[in-house]
């Protein structure tokens, strides 16, 4: 995993959205989320390699894409 696809990950962990999934399914959710980003969101990706900050606009990007994208994983 390179730099700012752990940025996400760990974003995803520290703001909360993994607070009620098992910790069993966390390695799932770290390839789904992946997976997910790359296919459908891979300019935020690029972005964040590019400038090597988690901007508030990406912040604000994250933080949607975690609220819709979380439910209908099945994760939860």
């Amino acid at each position: 995993m390179n730099p700012e696809q752990m940025v996400c990950v760990i974003y995803a962990g520290v703001n909360g959205y993994l607070d009620k999934m098992e910790t069993s399914k966390i390695p799932q959710f770290e390839k789904l989320f992946l997976e997910h980003l790359k296919n459908s969101h891979l300019a935020l990706i690029e972005e964040i390699k590019k400038t090597t900050v988690l901007s508030d606009d990406n912040d604000k990007k994250l933080k949607e894409i975690l609220k819709e994208w979380l439910p209908v994983s099945g994760l939860l």
